[in-house]
């Protein structure tokens, strides 16, 4: 988490505002502030540690690279925490490692679902994969997306009793 990188300490803080001049193709943090919509000091205050970005900054950075805003909050929030708590600190870091995935899964089963939804149609009996489930009286449990097992399949399954 924090190391390291050419004697120099790295904290999340930095690593995400680094990411995110990169996606932006800025090279100072004057010109990551401009593109923002921030001011230089706050950016200079979140690497400096004087201040941790709040819950919407992250997420607005993390929306930059393209990444869970949740795992940066988390790793930032264990950061904060590192001098103060350790105990907890492992607990957020824990959290962050195990939500990660999670969330990726979530947002392949999302993009999936958005791409390959059937047009409406009033008649239908059951039309969409998240409506079908309510619509048919489907178990939720008797259910399976193309993300539950190891190798992805792109179809959903709705196992009959």
């Amino acid at each position: 988490m924090n190391v390291r990188q050419h004697g120099v300490f790295m904290s999340a803080t930095n690593e995400l505002l680094d990411k995110v001049k990169t996606a932006l193709g800025v090279t100072s943090d004057a010109a990551l502030a401009r593109s923002l919509g921030m001011t230089a000091g706050a950016i200079s205050n979140y690497r400096q540690h004087t201040r941790k970005p709040k819950v919407e900054v992250i997420e607005k950075l993390a929306k930059r690279i393209e990444e869970p805003a949740i795992a940066w909050a988390m790793k930032i929030e264990a950061e904060r925490l590192h001098d103060t708590d350790p105990a907890s600190e492992r607990v957020w870091l824990r959290w962050a490692k195990e939500v990660a995935p999670i969330l990726g899964k979530v947002a392949m089963i999302a993009l999936f679902f958005a791409h390959n939804l059937p047009s409406l149609y009033i008649m239908s009996n059951c039309w969409a994969a998240d409506l079908q489930l309510v619509s048919c009286r489907i178990p939720l449990n008797r259910v399976t997306s193309p993300f539950n097992d190891v190798t992805p399949s792109y179809r959903v399954t709705v196992h009959q009793q």
